[in-house]
Formats: C-alpha cells, sequence, structure tokens
C-alpha cells in the first residue's frame, strides 16, 4: 500500500511538474518580441516598457500639413530628414500607457514626427484602430499640438515643444502586453521624429505615463547640429592648404 502511495505522490508531482514546464512553454511562445534596432527600457510604477531605436536618412516624398494631405511631391520638393524610428512593447502587467514623450536639445531643428497605425498583442493578432493613415506629420504651424491625423481617425496627438514631442492618446490607451513597430507578427508604422539631415544624435530622456503613473529612462534623440562650413570659409580653407603645400615645395628646393 505504501508503494501505491508512493508512485501516486511520485505521479502527481510529475505531472504538477509538466503542466508547470507546457505552461511556461506556451507563455514563451506567446512572448512580443522587437525585432530590430537598439534595445533600452523605461523603468518605474507603470512598468517596465521596452523600447528600440533604430534611425536612417529618408525624404519626405508626403506628409500631413494643415491644408491637408500632400503626396507624390516632385523631387524638387523632397524633404530630407534624420529619421529615428520607436519600437515600443508595453510588457505584461504594466499599467495602459497613454503618453510617450521624448526630449531633445532646443538647439536642433524638428521637422516632423509619426505616431503609430496600430499593433499587436501577445497571441500576434493586429490591431489598426489606433488609425489615421500612415503619413509624417508635418510641423508647419510651429509649436503646439498637432492633430492632423486625428482628422483621418486616428487616435494619437503630437505636442511639439521646444526641447521635446509628447504623443498623447485619446481613447484607452497603449494596452500591457502589446507591442507596436516591427515584431515577430508583422510591423506597424510606430512612433518617430524627423530631424534635419545635420542633426547630431545620442542620448535622451523619454518617459511613459499612465492613468496614474510613470517609467522613465533614455533614448536616442537630437543632441546638436553638426555645423556646415559657409561656402567662403571651405574657399579660404582650401587656400590655406594650397598655401601650405607650397611653402612645403619651396623648402625642398631651397636645401
Amino acid at each position: 500500500m505504501n508503494t501505491i502511495a508512493r508512485f501516486l505522490s511520485f505521479k502527481t508531482w510529475f505531472l504538477y511538474l509538466f503542466s508547470i514546464l507546457s505552461l511556461s512553454s506556451s507563455i514563451t511562445a506567446n512572448a512580443l518580441v522587437l525585432q530590430r534596432g537598439t534595445e533600452t527600457h523605461l523603468t518605474g510604477p507603470l512598468g517596465d516598457v521596452q523600447v528600440n531605436y533604430v534611425n536612417d536618412y529618408v525624404n519626405l516624398r508626403g506628409y500631413l500639413s494643415s491644408s491637408g494631405l500632400v503626396m507624390d511631391l516632385p523631387e524638387s520638393d523632397w524633404i530630407s530628414t534624420r529619421r529615428i524610428q520607436y519600437d515600443v512593447l508595453n510588457n505584461s502587467g504594466n499599467d495602459s500607457i497613454f503618453s510617450i514623450r521624448i526630449d531633445y536639445d532646443p538647439s536642433v531643428t524638428v521637422l516632423a514626427a509619426a505616431d503609430p497605425y496600430g499593433f499587436f498583442d501577445a497571441t500576434g493578432q493586429g490591431y489598426s484602430y489606433w488609425g489615421g493613415i500612415p503619413y509624417t506629420t508635418l510641423f508647419d504651424s510651429g509649436y503646439g499640438v498637432y492633430d492632423y491625423n486625428v482628422a483621418y481617425d486616428g487616435e494619437w496627438t503630437i505636442e511639439y515643444a521646444a526641447d521635446h514631442v509628447t504623443w498623447n492618446h485619446l481613447g484607452n490607451g497603449f494596452f500591457q502586453d502589446t507591442a507596436t513597430g516591427d515584431t515577430e507578427f508583422g510591423f506597424y508604422p510606430t512612433f518617430a521624429l524627423y530631424f534635419a539631415p545635420d542633426t547630431e544624435l545620442g542620448l535622451q530622456d523619454a518617459s511613459a505615463y499612465g492613468f496614474s503613473s510613470a517609467s522613465y529612462g533614455q533614448v536616442l534623440s537630437g543632441i546638436g547640429s553638426t555645423p556646415v562650413p559657409e561656402p567662403s570659409t571651405i574657399f579660404l580653407l582650401g587656400l590655406g592648404f594650397l598655401a601650405a603645400i607650397g611653402v612645403k615645395k619651396r623648402s625642398r628646393f631651397e636645401n
């Protein structure tokens, strides 16, 4: 009888362990993964918010403006920019996010910003009701709140200030265990800033805000501009270089 009891006890523990391992595997299989960029984290009472950033140079060939949607611009009217995209994963157990703020140095030129179009949950289901249209918002009216995409049923406004941009959600927020950007389930256009092409990049403060909590960290953003010499300066530098070569050649012949 003791042998049977021991067997049943072992079997019970084995089945319990197997169920735990199966559940763990299931959770791992459904875990959201951001696929690109440099990983960083915003941490605090709101929870652990993962942000992956990637930067490149792009030409704006169309955008949302104060006069509506501008598209199919001729090449002569394209706007050259240095872009940073921010893929965001609001991890399981976090509060919902209602605002995301990214700082930059006040000396930089910010030309435009983009808001996210949709998101994926942990099962791979995609949702696009954040909506609007996947076009960049041009900052053509100075500092203030831009709601150009709201006119196309988008759910995010963009607040443009001298030293930061804040995206504010008009609905129920950015839920826990969801992600936008480039995930293993697919891609949705995501948060992005568009700087002047000569913008120098480095780490700046960033924050995510829930209803009554927040998380903080740093992400890539604009920290200054790389000065481009005026043509006259370049000409004078060239003359100085040629003069230096002449002095060196003359000294050789004089020896």
